[in-house]
């Protein structure tokens, strides 16, 4: 089933990296600018800028921060999005340039594959492996909704749901462009179409 686009904005910049969503606004980082944006997701219009060198992939919302995939070997950035000041870094393992996708969830953290491979669950601190999910084409974008971990994959150009406990895929979509990062607004769903420089929301069927 292909989902149908409800809203588009246009991107700031040309290299669509992540995207998150913070109760009001979105937050979205650019890869060929190196810049996180704050926008009004009614207009597109940007309200902040942060710098923020070597954006990569995926960014997320949690606990007043932003989780920012950056730097060269990939790594996790904490952000305070008050002044744009990176708080903590979190190295990744040896696998770190093929991750792609990131969700914070308060003490634990998930990252998706570039290619087909698994979506992993981590401890915070600890980096312990909690548990996978797949395999998947890719996990470019992840978010949390119930018990249901959704993902994009700009590969297969698809948005689709596993169930946290059985690890079963239960939901899969089409979507209008291959979608990079992605997230949940409490309404619809937000994704990158990086060919068509927009970021876009749909909203999923009932169910």
């Amino acid at each position: 089933m292909l989902l149908a686009l409800e809203h588009t904005i246009p991107s700031p910049g040309k290299h669509l990296c992540g995207l998150a969503w913070d109760g009001r606004h979105l937050w979205h980082s650019d890869g060929d600018t190196h810049t996180i944006y704050q926008l009004d997701p009614n207009s597109g219009r940007i309200d902040r800028k942060l710098a923020c060198p070597d954006v990569r992939t995926s960014l997320c919302c949690e606990s007043g921060f932003l989780w920012q995939i950056a730097g060269r070997p990939k790594r996790i950035r904490k952000i305070d999005p008050s002044d744009g000041e990176v708080r903590d870094e979190i190295s990744l393992s040896s696998n770190a340039e093929r991750i792609c996708g990131l969700l914070v969830d308060g003490k634990t953290y998930w990252i998706g594959p570039e290619q087909e491979q698994w979506i992993t669950h981590h401890g915070l601190g600890s980096q312990e492996l909690l548990g996978r999910y797949g395999p998947v084409p890719s996990g470019d974008g992840l978010d949390l909704i119930g018990d249901r971990l959704w993902y994009t994959s700009h590969r297969a150009g698809i948005l689709a749901a596993v169930d946290i406990h059985s690890g079963e895929e239960i939901a899969r979509f089409e979507l209008p462009g291959p979608p990079t990062d992605m997230c949940f607004d409490g309404e619809r769903i937000w994704f990158n179409h990086f060919p068509a420089q927009e970021i876009c929301a749909v909203r999923l069927p009932e169910t």
